[in-house]
């Protein structure tokens, strides 16, 4: 039983790596990697750990400044593990490039984004916010549903208004 649930997590970790986006970094002449975690509220010692093809490559930590450095790294593909502001464990995939061998996207250092938290309200999509194609301001943006509203805004007081006068 224990063995069919491990499995389990273990396919949905490698479904949501799989599905996660890819960033391209190129690495330094002597196989350096600069990074920085953009959310390093915790301040100093944020644990990172690096793995390629699933196993573990380095473990590192990041300084006051959530900057932190991965030495010796050769070109491919590997992922980035580590625990954010408020628990939970996050990940992000990069591919690495050689130095001068990179795609003119590519970044000069790994940047780790963490907890982002939004005060937007809706949405159904990656993006979210206020501008996404679902929730209450799809609603809303029907021009149909926008004057029903304000037609009863104003009808309602009108009616209460003038319902307790007695037409005989």
């Amino acid at each position: 039983m224990l063995i069919l649930i491990g499995s389990g997590i273990l396919s949905i970790a490698e479904e949501a790596l799989a599905s996660t986006p890819v960033a391209d970094v190129e690495i330094d002449s002597n196989g350096n990697v600069p990074g920085r975690l953009l959310d390093h509220s915790r301040g100093s010692g944020t644990e990172l750990s690096l793995y390629r093809e699933g196993r573990l490559i380095a473990v590192g930590s990041t300084d006051r400044n959530g900057t932190f450095q991965f030495l010796g790294l050769a070109a491919g593909t590997y992922h980035v593990q580590w625990t954010d502001a408020i628990g939970g464990r996050k990940s992000q995939v990069f591919r690495l490039w050689s130095h001068r061998q990179s795609p003119p996207i590519a970044e000069q250092q790994l940047l780790l984004s963490g907890t982002v938290v939004r005060g937007q309200y809706g949405g159904t999509t990656r993006s979210g916010g206020s501008g996404s194609s679902g929730g209450m301001g799809r609603f809303f943006r029907n021009p149909w549903i926008s004057a029903a509203v304000i037609s009863t805004a104003i009808a309602v007081p009108i009616a209460v208004t003038y319902g307790d006068y007695d037409a005989s």
